[in-house]
């Protein structure tokens, strides 16, 4: 079989795909016995499969502790648009969702997504699929994130140059005498960080560590992600260059928080209908 290029690969159901990846293993059964000579035997064993996806989407179309159902479009074994391919299925129990923003270098909002493979993978010569959805990538421009320790009155944060969300959810893994040696996944705990850096030689500008605080991140002039208690951790990373005389920053690290004390947080997505955890106290808008 040729070469193919991967210009036409897709993800069925997921649009604005940019890259996907998987990997497959198997961790083999090992063994030394009196009459192997003491030579290492090794059976087949626990087989897993994980992969990932990045995508040029603000709101990634599937979050954190979702089952859903992967198919892989590679190339079209007749390397001309339209045709049948290579095609990877199974279903995936996403883990991990990162958005970033970048100012520095203006980079449009994107998102990379991390899996993990439920029970098996199959690869065959399939139909075809293509992504159907309109581009609608969000621009940098208008965008900002905001704090309030009220989740009525919001600050702005001045002088960032990156930002990154990151959800994520545990994975529990099992492997019993009904999967044929492949690994299930099931979700667990819930989580998210956010990391901010910067521009900024103020030790604090408004909160401080240990404030408890709401967040608005937004991706575009009025829709932003909602997180419904954050803690303020650490300033770190704080940069002085005196060779280079580089612009000096440091990076704001904020960790899920899941109560207050007397009510459970929440985490609404910029749609302001998906709420990824908890419980939509509001928007405090």
């Amino acid at each position: 079989m040729p070469a193919h290029s991967g210009k036409f690969g897709a993800i069925n159901n997921i649009g604005s795909v940019r890259t996907w990846t998987i990997n497959e293993s198997m961790t083999p059964a090992v063994a030394v016995v009196s009459n192997s000579r003491f030579g290492r035997i090794r059976r087949g064993g626990v087989k897993s499969w994980n992969g990932n996806y990045t995508q040029l989407l603000a709101q990634p179309s599937i979050l954190p502790g979702t089952v859903a159902a992967f198919s892989g479009y590679t190339a079209p074994v007749n390397q001309t648009w339209g045709g049948n391919g290579i095609i990877y299925y199974g279903d995936i129990l996403v883990s991990q969702a990162q958005i970033n923003w970048n100012w520095e270098n203006g980079e449009m909002i994107n998102s990379s997504i991390s899996f993990e493979g439920h029970l098996a993978l199959d690869n065959k010569a399939d139909d075809w699929h293509y992504d159907s959805t309109i581009p609608a990538p969000e621009t940098l421009c208008g965008t900002k994130v905001e704090y309030s320790v009220n989740g009525s009155d919001y600050t702005e944060i001045e002088n960032l140059s990156q930002a990154q969300l990151i959800l994520t959810c545990d994975v529990q893994n099992y492997v019993n005498s009904s999967t044929d040696c492949w690994t299930g996944r099931r979700a667990g705990p819930y989580d998210w960080t956010v990391a901010l850096t910067q521009q900024e030689t103020v030790r604090a500008t408004g909160i401080d560590i240990g404030d408890e605080i709401y967040l608005r991140m937004y991706t575009n002039d009025t829709e932003y992600w909602l997180l419904q208690w954050g803690l303020v951790r650490d300033f770190s990373n704080i940069q002085v260059n005196i060779e280079t005389g580089a612009i000096i920053s440091r990076t704001i690290n904020i960790d899920m928080n899941a109560t207050d004390g007397s009510s459970i947080g929440t985490v609404l997505a910029p749609d302001g209908i998906t709420q990824w955890w908890g419980q939509a106290v509001g928007t405090g808008s």
